[in-house]
């Protein structure tokens, strides 16, 4: 499973400082508790509208740690970095 969601997407989109945990590569890590369930509120909504169908549902699964680059942006499961995301484009395939 883990191949599916990080070295294969990697690849098929050619972004090559992604889906591996090796020197060279971008330190983009997140841990996630998949045995945690809550309920979703509004305030946990990280769009900008607060509608959303799952509002007050259980959910499964929680994201605890997230790492940009090897800097924390989540850290308890509380955002406390700021988005500097980039937009990634393929590399085009030269075969």
């Amino acid at each position: 499973m883990i191949d599916a969601v990080t070295r294969t997407p990697a690849e098929r989109f050619g972004l090559r400082s992604k889906g591996a945990i090796e020197p060279g590569r971008d330190a983009d890590l997140t841990l996630v508790a998949i045995d945690a369930t809550w309920l979703l509120t509004a305030d946990e909504l990280r769009y900008r509208h607060r509608h959303s169908p799952f509002v007050g549902r259980p959910m499964r699964g929680a994201v605890r740690h997230v790492l940009l680059r090897g800097e924390p942006v989540v850290s308890d499961g509380l955002v406390c970095g700021r988005a500097r995301g980039q937009l990634l484009t393929p590399i085009p395939d030269l075969r």
